[in-house]
This record gives C-alpha cells, structure tokens and sequence, in this order.
C-alpha cells in the first residue's frame, strides 16, 4: 500500500512540475518575449508606411493601441461591476456578440459592394483549374496555367482540399444554372467566416465569466480580415471555419464526460484534420491541444484515450482527403515521386530576408528530378544560407521576418481586393488601430499576475499562440497566414 502511494505521489508531483514549466514556458518565457513581436510588428507598419502617411502617425496609433487594450479591461471590471447577478451579465454577453456580428455583417456587406476582384496568384490557379474540370473534362486542368505550374497540383498537394471545395461549388452552380460564377463562393465565404466568429464567441462563453466574454466579441470585431476578407475565399479564410470548429468541439469535451468526450473529440480531430488539409499550419493547434490533454487529463489511460483519439480521426481524415483529391485530379504516384516538392523547400525558401515566397528558390527545387534530390538539394541549399548567415545574421533574419509576418495590420486586404477604399489612410489608421490593441490585448493577458493557472482556463490558446509564432519563424512567412487563426486574439 505504500509503494502505491508513493508511486501515486511521484506522479503527482512530476505532473506539478510538468504543469509548472509548461506555465513558465508560455506565461514566462514567451509572454514577455510577446514584447519583441510588437516591437517587430511596429518597425514593419513603420516601414512599409512610409510613403503612405506621417512617420508619426504609427507611433500614435501605438499608443492608443495600447490605451484601447487597457480600456477593454476596464470595461471588463465595469460590467462585472455594474452587473453583479450573472444572469444580467449573460445577457449584456450575448447582446453584445448579437451587435458586434450585426456590425461585422454590415461591414462585410459594404466590402463586398466594392467588388469581388479577380483571384489572384494560387487562388487562381485553383480556380482556373476547376472552372476547365467542370467545363471541360479533367484532361484540361492546367489549360491557362503558366507553363512553371505545368503540375500544379502535384507539387502543391496543400491546395488539394480547396480544389475539391471549389470544384464541388463550381459543379452544383452550373448543374443549376449553366454558367459559372464566383459570387455563391464569395457568399459561402461570408457565411463561415460568420459561423467562425460566432463560434469563437461560443467558445469565449464556455471559458470565461460573461463579461470577460462579451469583451472577446469585441476583440473579434476588431480582427480587421473578418471584414476586409470577405470576398478573398483562398485557404486562409477558407480554414476558419473547420479550425474554429475543432477548438469548439475541443473546449466542449473538456467539459463533457466518458462516451461524450471521446465522440467529441473525435470530432474536433475530423475538424482539425480538414483544417490542416486546407491550412498546414493548422497542425500546431492539434499539437496544442495534445499537450494540453497531457496536462489536464488526470490517469495515463484517460490521456492516452483522448489523445489517440482526436490524433487517429486527424490521420484518417488527412489520409482520406489526399486519396480524394489525387484521384479527383488524376494524380499518379509517379507524378507525385516526381514533381512535389519536399517539406523542407519551405523551411529553405524562408531562411533568408525577409523569410517570404522566392521565386528563385521554387525554381531551384524545381530544377531537380524526383522527391529525394529535390529534398537533398533544398537541405544543401538551406545549409549554405545559414552559413552564409552567421549567428547574429540569421537573428537578424529572424527579426526581419517577425516584422513581416506580424507587421502588416491590413493583412494585405488592399492587394487581393485591389479597391481605393482600402487603401486610403482612414482604414489604414483605423487598421493599425485594431492590429495593436489587439497585440496589446494578448501581451496583457499574458503577463497578467497569476495567469499561470492549468486547471482554472483553457491553456490550449496561449500555447497555440507560442506554436504558431515559432512555426512562422521556421514556414514560408507571410501576414495572411495569422488568419486562419483569428480566435486566439480574442480568446487570449
């Protein structure tokens, strides 16, 4: 009986530590380092500003970013404050995401008024590709494609899932009509990034006391591509609806017990799974939520049930919708041995500069025959930037990329919907506005006294946050993949 107790105690205790510096980790380490991508972010707006307006006017607009964070908690303690029975704070909550989605459906409605633009690089190749599949057969896929993405979908298998998305919506509107258009899928887009945010607002209900939650809708309004987006339907908008589903589903199971838990489980895998499909950077929430599995879940039968659950049905579903999209485009296992491109291209491409897409780097990859040479190229290559690099020329890369990645508040709106309204410098103002109040608003959260707390709040955002932040410094880098991850600035 004692060596049982005593092995029960050692596991508890190793679990403590384990929960400990896992809250040093994210509340310690990288809540205070949060500083360097706001520092990162503001050099970035200042440089890419400034031909656009005042030097100034960023420094400002900091600056009240930072009071806007500061007066959302404020509201927070007020509306506790003034509202002391939890049933009026419940509805003061849901009166405001009621206003806050009546206003971003507005807003969206008046974006897509401007016009829906023509797509616009990758997007257009997938639109292209499955307006001739429907139009004309599948041997006519890459009619009109430039002749470098002569195997388009090939070489980029992470497209497979829009494709089948488009293609299906492009098949039942010219059964129906005749003709085929973009606008059922500029509508369709309009309506999951709607359910998005509304679910996000769910899952800000399901943490938090009511009026913390009520100040998360208003954050998501200020999360400017809701809006800016709306008629932009490629991958980024496209995967927030599965991801935001699969954390609702997530957060739902937490609170659910045996059979409910594993049958919802299961389905925040299936949805995360179809998220990573469409947005590769999606597989950092289910490594999050993983994690956070391991530390909430009590026995190691309990964590390994959860956790292999949501980790078979993720597989399966990956498993199932690359087989659907190879067939669907007719793609060989030789043509993939000999065009895609490896995993590490990627991390090659970015490990210079500014860390962005280099059309001398997909060129170079491209230049070699088979999977292998390409993937023992892409790492010589990658090598010898970093070499070349040094120590302190690579940090320097990795600033530059932060800056980048973290410091364009439009998410450049204004290029794929080339409209003035856009770019004129009331949204842009108004864009870095909400873009610092936001990063301010995490950066608060997160050094917020006793914020370490596992077993009190959800822990999965924060350390999705830290994931996602260090898969950017190592991915292709680029504003517009913050997106797919809109919740965690309203849930942090």
């Amino acid at each position: 009986m004692n060596k049982v107790r005593e092995v029960v105690f050692v596991h508890q205790r190793a679990r403590r530590r384990l929960g400990a510096a896992a809250d040093t980790a994210v509340y310690g380490l990288f809540g205070r380092s949060f500083t360097i991508v706001i520092g990162a972010a503001l050099v970035g707006i200042m440089s890419s500003t400034k031909d656009k307006c005042p030097a100034i006017l960023p420094a400002l607009v900091v600056g009240a970013g930072f009071l806007c964070a500061l007066g959302l908690r404020e509201l927070e303690r007020r509306i506790a404050q003034r509202f002391p029975l939890e049933g009026d704070r419940r509805r003061v909550y849901k009166r405001t995401v009621a206003a806050a989605w009546a206003v971003m459906l507005l807003l969206q409605l008046a974006v897509v008024s401007l016009g829906v633009s023509q797509p616009i690089n990758d997007l257009s190749y997938v639109v292209t590709g499955a307006k001739n599949q429907v139009l004309y057969g599948p041997g006519h896929i890459y009619d009109g494609l430039p002749l470098r993405h002569s195997h388009y979908f090939a070489v980029y298998p992470n497209n497979h899932m829009l494709y089948m998305w488009v293609y299906l919506v492009y098949r039942i509107e010219y059964f129906l009509a005749g003709c085929l258009s973009d606008l059922p899928l500029v509508i369709l887009n309009v309506i999951g990034i709607n359910i998005s945010y509304l679910l996000a607002c769910k899952c800000a209900g399901l943490i938090f006391a009511p009026e913390k939650a009520a100040v998360c809708a208003l954050r998501g309004l200020m999360f400017t591509p809701l809006v800016t987006y709306a008629a932009v339907f490629y991958t980024d908008t496209s995967a927030m609806l599965p991801l935001t589903l699969g954390a609702w589903l997530y957060l739902r199971s937490m609170r659910s017990e045996k059979g409910r838990k594993i049958a919802l489980l299961a389905g925040a895998g299936a949805a995360l799974g179809v998220a990573y499909k469409m947005k590769g950077s999606a597989g950092v929430f289910l490594i999050a939520v993983l994690i956070d599995i391991l530390l909430k879940e009590r026995t190691s039968g309990d964590r390994l049930r959860c956790a292999g659950t949501a980790t078979a049905v993720f597989a399966a579903v990956c498993v199932a919708v690359s087989a659907a999209g190879n067939a669907l485009l007719h793609i060989t296992p030789q043509e993939r041995e000999q065009y895609q491109f490896p995993t590490v291209h990627w991390v090659m491409m970015s490990a210079d500069g500014r860390g962005g897409y280099e059309e001398q780097d997909f060129y170079y990859t491209q230049s070699f025959q088979g999977i292998e040479n390409k993937k023992s190229a892409d790492l010589q290559r990658l090598t010898s930037k970093l070499e070349r690099q040094g120590p302190w020329g690579f940090a320097a890369h990795l600033m530059q990329k932060l800056s980048y990645t973290w410091g364009d508040c439009t998410f450049m709106a204004s290029y794929y919907t080339p409209s003035p309204v856009l770019r004129s410098v009331p949204v842009l103002g108004l864009s870095m506005l909400c873009h610092f109040t936001l990063l301010f608003s995490v950066l608060l959260s997160l050094t917020a006294p006793g914020v370490g707390n596992l077993r009190g709040r959800s822990f999965v955002f924060p350390l999705a946050l830290m994931g996602l932040t260090v898969f950017l410094l190592i991915w292709e880098a680029r504003c517009r993949y913050l997106i797919s991850f809109f919740f965690l600035f309203m849930l942090i």
